[in-house]
């Protein structure tokens, strides 16, 4: 006799209780992957028992599986209504996932049960933030705070004033994040902030890098297991979370081609979810060892770098988001370097060098602002390869339009107010120009924009807003542009790179900054120094002088690729063997410290 075997007697029984507990141990011990097994099992005996979908849910959300995670929270939910915890898990994974109407769906439904509870007005913020409705953002993290003030709901209200671009207003916020709580994240976004700030000093800013880095984890004594042999193959390890489609890459994939595996074993330690992307894939396949890590604070990544025995760790992220510096802190190599990702000091002691090049970091003033020593690189500090969706250079659009277009294509964040009356000074003495702005989240902030511009005497049909586009059209909206205008006090880097490539040519502002000479240096690897001010003044003078010359523009957009492509700026080979060999100094100058391996 044959037929489906009926588990119910086996679900009354209670047989799965022992199995369920046994998985939510292993889930909170983090062993997810076990944990799951004995979930399914347990799952198989008792269908109809709800905290077992939940628990399971639990376990998939924690392995970055939040869409198979809602099914089964809302499994659990059904066959148990009575489970809060479900409708919440559901808010929580849909964020993970992305899912930002169904995240506002489930906090906004939960407020309205329970409309005291400043979590889940917070929880509510972070799902209208993702969503790019900053406004409703605003509004529900500023309630959050009227009901309890926590370092979480500063941070996150800081976080959308400054993708607002009103950094003014985001500083207090973050300042009191980081009052209220050493979180890392907290104390790396307000110093990020900072930089963006244009009435504070050089010389504070440094100050206050080294007194919040001061409160990260403090060195720990290691006895180095490696030999200080100054001339033995060495293990150089690259620590970011930005191993993806992401500006970091545009530079590293570069150096990662182009090292010499004879006299270095190149690690990677790629410290959040990749999710198996193209550029992740193609990266991966240049280096000798690759990790990956969910977690950029996880103690799994200083495990393995100590048993990788890494002699020169190199940090691509800086204070940018999903840093790995708490752990840095900790030193976790011999040697420690600061690159690419953050144009500023680190502020951390354990920080050894700082990669970057003379006129990007002039040593008149710029080690003064370091606890890092400075590292000069004999061209640039960066290496730049254009991305296969960059299409052929166009015509300059001012030969058909009649004018000239200037381009904005900057993060929000950096175009605060004195950027904007800069810009609209441009735009006063170019009467007849336009300005195309393009950038994530700056459409939702269109009529903001045009009213600030407006206040400066600028009409604002003069102005032309879009949001993020994909890639290829990125690099494609170029031909509708003249000249970029680069932002201040923190110019950009991968936007100017791009732009040049695409032969649009980038006028920028030479601050007395170390975040402020980005555009300084690129610029001047190509031989574009009159595209370099050194006042605001000069700024405006120059944007006359460049947009009164469509034949000169014109001229120009047709040399800069083949001025890029023979540059240092795009020379791999010649800059990797200028990197290893500031590596090779560096391990000189350690190996001279250690008369033994400890």
């Amino acid at each position: 006799m044959t037929g489906k075997v009926d588990r119910g007697w086996l679900e009354r029984l209670g047989v799965h209780r022992p199995i369920l507990a046994a998985g939510r141990r292993l889930l909170q011990a983090d062993h997810y992957r076990m944990a799951e097994a004995y979930l399914r099992y347990a799952a198989r005996i008792a269908p109809f028992d709800a905290r077992i979908w939940l628990a399971l849910g639990t376990c998939l959300h924690c392995r970055h599986k939040p869409v198979s995670a809602i099914s089964l929270y809302e499994k659990a939910l059904a066959l148990d209504p009575q489970i809060a915890e479900a409708e919440e898990r559901i808010g929580h994974a849909a964020v993970a996932a992305s899912m930002w109407p169904l995240a506002i769906t489930q906090f906004s439904g939960l407020l309205a049960k329970h409309p005291d509870s400043p979590q889940f007005h917070y929880y509510l913020a972070n799902a209208y933030a993702g969503d790019g409705q900053l406004h409703a953002a605003l509004e529900h993290y500023r309630a959050a705070l009227a009901m309890e003030e926590v370092a979480s709901t500063h941070n996150g209200l800081g976080l959308v004033l400054s993708e607002m671009g009103r950094q003014a207003e985001s500083l207090p916020h973050f300042r009191r994040a980081a009052e209220l709580s050493t979180q890392p994240s907290y104390i790396s976004n307000l110093l990020f902030t900072l930089c963006y700030d244009d009435t504070l000093s050089p010389q504070a800013l440094y100050q206050l890098h080294c007194e919040q880095a001061a409160r990260l984890p403090a060195e720990v004594s290691r006895r180095w297991r490696q030999s200080f042999d100054p001339e033995r193959k060495l293990r150089i390890g690259y620590i970011s979370p930005d191993m993806r489609l992401h500006p970091v890459a545009f530079f590293i994939e570069p150096i990662l081609a182009a090292h010499n595996h004879e006299r270095f074993d190149i690690y990677v330690y790629a410290t959040q979810q990749q999710l198996g992307g193209e550029v992740a894939q193609r990266l991966r396949a240049l280096v000798d060892f690759w990790r990956d890590f969910d977690d950029p604070e996880s103690p799994l990544i200083a495990d393995h770098v100590l048993a990788d025995q890494i002699d020169i760790l190199v940090d691509l992220a800086g204070h940018t988001g999903n840093n790995s510096l708490p752990l840095l802190a900790t030193r976790l190599a011999p040697v420690q370097v600061s690159w690419l990702g953050y144009l500023n000091t680190t502020g951390l002691k354990t920080m050894d060098y700082r990669l970057t090049d003379a006129v990007a970091s002039p040593p008149a003033f710029a080690q003064a602002l370091h606890c890092e020593k400075l590292a000069y690189l004999p061209a640039s500090q960066w290496c730049y390869r254009a991305p296969p969706e960059a299409g052929a250079v166009s015509a300059a659009p001012s030969a058909s339009k009649g004018h000239v277009t200037f381009g904005a294509l900057h993060n929000p964040a950096k175009v605060g107010g004195k950027v904007i009356e800069l810009w609209a000074r441009v735009l006063k003495a170019v009467p007849d120009a336009r300005l195309l702005i393009v950038a994530r989240g700056f459409e939702r902030l269109a009529d903001e924009t045009r009213a600030r511009f407006a206040a400066l005497g600028v009409a604002p049909d003069r102005i032309e807003i879009r949001d993020r586009v994909a890639l290829e059209a990125y690099f494609a909206l170029h031909g509708e542009i003249d000249i970029n205008l680069d932002s201040f006090p923190y110019t950009g880097g991968t936007t100017s790179c791009h732009s040049l490539w695409m032969g649009v040519p980038v006028l920028t502002l030479a601050c007395p900054t170390v975040m402020g000479r980005g555009g300084a240096s690129l610029l001047s690897q190509i031989g574009m120094a009159d595209w370099i001010a050194e006042s605001e003044d000069a700024f405006v003078e120059l944007a006359v002088r460049h947009a009164g010359n469509p034949a000169g523009l014109a001229e120009l957009r047709s040399q800069l690729r083949d001025r890029m492509a023979v540059s240092a700026l795009m020379d791999a080979p010649a800059f990797t063997q200028a990197l290893e060999a500031a590596y090779r100094q560096m391990w000189f100058a350690r190996c001279g410290q250690a008369t033994s391996p400890s």
